[in-house]
């Protein structure tokens, strides 16, 4: 059986100035289901660049960066595959000690 939304049950999140905007339907979300609390973004630089650059997100009363995990620097000496096991460990460590859910590396 084959369930479709109607279109405008679709659309209307999405619909922001009369355009699709992904951005207003991410906005609504954390305002209907997270109570407006704010977001989290990569990196505390992106976060701020963000609240500042786009209008859509100055409703929220913030949004935070969460902390680089594994600094360029630390990248340079260590082959490609190390690189990539390392940084999701200490991605998921990160996350965690900042209260945002992991499930799984």
């Amino acid at each position: 059986m084959h369930h479709s939304l109607p279109l405008q049950a679709a659309a209307s999140p999405c619909r922001c100035w009369g355009t699709f905007n992904l951005l207003w339907a991410a906005v609504q979300y954390l305002h209907r289901f997270q109570k407006g609390l704010g977001a989290s973004s990569v990196s505390f630089l992106y976060a701020k660049r963000c609240h500042q650059k786009y209008d859509l997100l100055w409703q929220l009363p913030t949004i935070a960066g969460l902390p680089n995990p594994m600094p360029d620097e630390e990248r340079v000496n260590l082959p490609h595959d190390a690189v990539l096991h390392e940084f999701k460990v200490r991605e998921f460590d990160s996350h965690r000690s900042c209260g945002v859910m992991v499930t799984a590396i």
